[in-house]
Order: structure tokens, then sequence, then C-alpha cells
């Protein structure tokens, strides 16, 4: 069959997205319904769609920061007389928070800052996990190590499940289970750097980016997020000035 003429209404559910984030570029959004509609003046397959052809339309909408939890997406898809419901259950967010101290955290830290060559200064890293919509398991933070940076052996909780691989110079938290809502402890480990030669006048990485797993309770989706590493300016800790990062 031909269908011909045809109007194209994409019904999406408003309590879900920010209804400002909504747009199209050849639909006519109305942001108040929630809704997008397409008609043969701006689709032109729609004036015509043979048997077995096919046709693509687009649109962008963000969805809210707070979402409830084990969320589903249901859009409600018209096409002429056919009307087709399409639901796909939503992924939690997980935000990963990873600092640098060498004044701040339960230890307390030693050495020159500057940092000088030949000499060894410790400095603090503290990992955060925030879960905001579903349970999620087996949720683990990775990070590596550079060559030239060591653990010192100090990390809190002392019961934490806190592993460290010589030969990746992985390091790995098992946090386990994390409920919605719901923010891991904070995690403390001290780590420590001498400077060799090479290294004078600059600012060396202190760790890699910082990488966030797990699994989606609701949806059984994998799950992964990662922040940046941070280097010996110490960007999070106000009590220190970046110019005291340069190793001397």
């Amino acid at each position: 069959d031909v269908l011909e003429n045809l109007f194209l209404v994409v019904q999406l559910e408003k309590s879900l997205f920010e209804l400002d984030s909504i747009r199209s570029d050849n639909g006519q959004v109305q942001k108040e319904a929630a809704s997008i509609i397409w008609d043969q003046t701006n689709l032109s397959f729609l004036k015509f769609l043979p048997s077995l052809e096919e046709g693509k339309v687009e649109f962008w909408a963000k969805l809210k920061n707070e979402l409830p939890k084990n969320a589903s997406l249901r859009t409600k898809v018209s096409l002429g007389l056919a009307k087709q419901e399409f639901v796909n259950k939503i992924n939690t967010q997980l935000a990963l928070s990873q600092k640098g101290y060498f004044n701040q955290g339960p230890f307390q830290n030693s050495g020159p800052l500057p940092p000088r060559v030949g000499e060894t200064t410790t400095y603090t890293v503290s990992w955060r996990v925030q879960n905001f919509s579903n349970d999620v398991r087996n949720l683990k933070v990775k990070a590596n190590l550079p060559s030239y940076i060591s653990l010192t052996g100090k990390f809190e909780p002392g019961d934490a499940r806190f592993t460290f691989d010589p030969l990746s110079r992985e390091i790995v938290w098992e946090v386990g289970d994390l409920p919605s809502g719901a923010s891991s402890p904070d995690l403390f480990f001290q780590i420590s750097f001498n400077p060799g030669q090479n290294q004078r006048g600059q600012t060396p990485e202190l760790i890699s980016q910082a990488r966030v797993v797990a699994q989606d309770v609701w949806t059984n989706q994998d799950l992964q997020s990662s922040v940046p590493g941070f280097n010996t300016t110490l960007p999070d800790d106000g009590s220190i000035s970046s110019g005291m990062g340069i190793v001397q």
C-alpha cells in the first residue's frame, strides 16, 4: 500500500525531559506538550511513501538531571493511523570525584613544596562515587600510577578493598553494591614522589584519569565514566598555589 499526506507525531514523556531542550531541524516542536510534529511541508517522504520504503527523522532532547529510580522512557509515535510505543530503560548516572591534596585529608604529608629533585614529597588522593537513580553492583574505581609514583601503604578506611598491581601499575578500589541515591564512603590513599633530574621545571602527573565501572541492576547494562588525572599543581588543594607544583 502507498501512504500519502501523512503526519508523523512523536510524544515524549514530559516528566523525564527538560522541555526547553527539545529541538528538531525540520519538525514543529510543541515544548509544552513535549511533542514534535512533521508533515509533508518539511518532510517530502510524508507526501508519498510507497510500500517497503522508509524515512528517517531526528530530534534531540535532554533528560532531567534527577530521575526517579528504575525509570523507563516511553515514547509514543504516530504515523497516520499507525501507532507504536517504544519503552527504553534508563541507565543511572555515576559521578566520580578524584582529588589530590598536600594539606588536607587524614594523613600528615611531608617533603618539600615545591617538590625538589632527589627528595620525596607525599600527597593524598581522594576518591568518591555518587550514584543517582538505579541500584548498581560490582562497582569499582580504577586508575594507574606513573612509574615514578609509589604508594606509601596508607589508606582509609582501613577495611576498603584496595589493591595495586605492580606490573600494570593499576590501583583498584572494589566498592561493591551502591544503592540508588547513595554515595560511597570517601577513600583516601597516600602516594609519594621523588623527582628525577629530567623532571626539573615540570609539573608531572601524579595519577592517571580515574575510571568508575559498574553494572546497572535495572537495565543490566555495564556503566563506565572517567575523570581526569591531576599533576603536582594540585588544583583541588586551595591552600597551595600552582607555582608550588613546579619541580625545583
